[in-house]
């Protein structure tokens, strides 16, 4: 049973002048504009799903009733009354609308601006000698893979919304699987296309970019600390994808005072992140077993460790023959390395604040206790084959 967008219209109208209500009043008890209830009564649009309840009880009627067009002597079969709902469901979606070959090009430039953060990354762990998983798998990685996830959800947001949009206020965009608010911010068509491609925009160029700038923060200031790079990587996320979206929706949305109220809430953000950074920065200081941008590669006779971060404590069990040998590669922090035998006896306990390496006369199975204040480089340790050359002596 489809709805009759007419009928329901002339029967909206008919109960409205029934309670002797103008359209205004009307509009006023389910909180929408009189302009709203005018193009319900005049057939060229029906109420968002979410208002139905509440304009049938404002007139004295079932949803059904109201949905069917006409008082009804007897209850409609619940068929009746799903496919009813159905239709209103189907028309309120149907003005959603995508341009597919303007999708394409978005997911395109997505797929372009990947393959340079490959080629980005690649050369990155090539020039500073590192496994390139760390690369990938840490924050010059993950940060502009989220940011592709991201834009890759904003090209499958639609380019036009439906009418509703303009008529009521609306703070978020619910589409299939995907949902997106704003805090503050109230979507129709006159912000929506800015508001998306600003997202887009902001996130292609936090995929190709966001690399070459924390490794142009790392050797302009090698002595950062941790949380303060932290600190950028968050940042970069949060400010590349709310502000450019916010600004656009302010400026085109035409709303009296949007702009205050996004502001106040971006400023409630910030102020969240920077407290959140705070609070990793002192647990980061206090030994607490803080990582950042982490690789670590453990097996039964070797052990050898990648980060920019490092405070806390880790420990390990080495089983091997022959000589064992430790190396410290240091860029900031200090590291403490103790080995114990099996019995609990300290074989070696040694602090490094410069590059170090010790080595201990075949000392059978171990455990390595690794204690990071802020350090920042790696370690490794490995039992010696015969006739392999020692890295150094302790």
């Amino acid at each position: 049973m489809a709805i009759d967008q007419q009928r329901f219209g002339r029967f909206v109208a008919a109960l409205r002048k029934e309670k002797e209500w103008t359209q205004k009043q009307l509009a006023e008890q389910i909180g929408v504009s009189d302009k709203a209830v005018s193009k319900w009564e005049r057939g060229l649009s029906l109420p968002d799903i979410g208002l139905l309840e509440p304009l049938a009880g404002a007139l004295g009627v079932t949803v059904a009733e109201l949905l069917h067009g006409e008082r009804l002597a007897e209850p409609l079969p619940p068929q009746a009354v799903e496919a009813l709902v159905t239709d209103a469901v189907r028309l309120g979606r149907a003005g959603f609308c995508a341009d597919p070959g303007r999708r394409l090009r978005w997911i395109g430039l997505v797929a372009a601006g990947l393959l340079v953060l490959g080629g980005e990354l690649l050369a990155a762990a090539r020039l500073g000698g590192q496994p390139m998983d760390s690369f990938f798998v840490g924050r010059q990685g993950l940060v502009p893979m989220l940011a592709a996830g991201m834009a890759l959800m904003l090209c499958f947001l639609p380019d036009t919304l439906p009418a509703y949009y303009d008529q009521y206020k609306v703070d978020g965009i619910s589409y299939g699987p995907v949902r997106l608010h704003l805090p503050g911010v109230q979507f129709n068509n006159r912000n929506w296309p800015y508001v998306k491609r600003a997202g887009l925009i902001a996130m292609l160029v936090l995929v190709v970019g966001f690399c070459p700038l924390q490794l142009g923060v790392e050797a302009a200031f090698p002595t950062l600390p941790a949380a303060a790079r932290l600190a950028l990587s968050l940042g970069a996320v949060l400010g590349g994808l709310f502000v450019p979206m916010m600004v656009a929706a302010v400026r085109h949305g035409g709303t009296p005072g949007a702009g205050r109220t996004a502001a106040v809430h971006a400023a409630a953000v910030v102020a969240m992140v920077c407290a959140a950074l705070l609070a990793v920065g002192s647990l980061g200081a206090a030994g607490s077993g803080f990582r950042l941008n982490y690789w670590e590669q453990k097996g039964a006779a070797g052990w050898q460790a990648r980060y920019d971060g490092f405070s806390g404590r880790r420990s390990g069990r080495l089983r091997g023959e022959g000589p064992l040998e430790l190396t410290v590669e240091t860029e900031a922090g200090a590291l403490t390395v103790t080995v114990t035998d099996e019995a609990g006896r300290t074989l070696l306990q040694q602090t490094a604040r410069t590059d170090a390496a010790w080595q201990l006369a075949d000392p059978g199975p171990v455990r390595v206790t690794v204690e990071g204040e802020e350090h920042r480089g790696g370690f490794t340790v490995s039992y010696m084959q015969p006739g392999e050359q020692s890295a150094g002596g302790g």
